[in-house]
């Protein structure tokens, strides 16, 4: 039972690792003409970002859920 206490606090740790490292400021534009520069992204860069948020999500929920 405690292994899965330190599994569900380091995929906790995990997910929101991820979501800081993609976190950003949104008060203002970025220039005139992006608001971010995620507005610039490729579409491989975009789908890069996207796995790597469901890579560190789904075994975060799995290990936190109720069902």
């Amino acid at each position: 039972m405690t292994t899965h206490v330190f599994r569900a606090d380091d995929t906790c740790t995990a997910w929101k690792t991820v979501l800081e490292n993609y976190h950003e400021d949104r008060s203002e534009p970025l220039d005139g003409y992006y608001w971010s520069d995620k507005d610039t992204w490729s579409r491989d860069r975009i789908r890069a970002v996207q796995d790597e948020k469901i890579a560190s999500l789904t075994p975060f929920l799995y290990e936190n859920s109720a069902f």
